[in-house]
């Protein structure tokens, strides 16, 4: 959204909420179309949650031994 400086110079350059809200509502349907593992095994799970963590994450790689803040996902 353009932002014009005299009707409000403070605001100029702030992320508006719709935004945000259209962040969320995107996050919110990340990987909702990854198929469920094909069995329950240990291996099988993790590589599913990969898959989702990834998505919520904009795509990029989740490395699951770091910290997940640091990676992002505190936006």
């Amino acid at each position: 959204m353009l932002c014009e400086w005299n009707m409000h110079p403070p605001m100029c350059g702030l992320t508006y909420m719709s935004d945000r809200y259209e962040t969320v509502e995107n996050s919110a349907r990340a990987g909702i179309d990854v198929p469920l593992p094909a069995n329950w095994t240990v291996e099988a799970v993790q590589s599913w949650l990969m898959v989702h963590a990834t998505a919520a994450n904009a795509g990029k790689i989740v490395d699951p031994e770091g910290d997940l803040f640091a990676q992002g996902f505190d936006r």
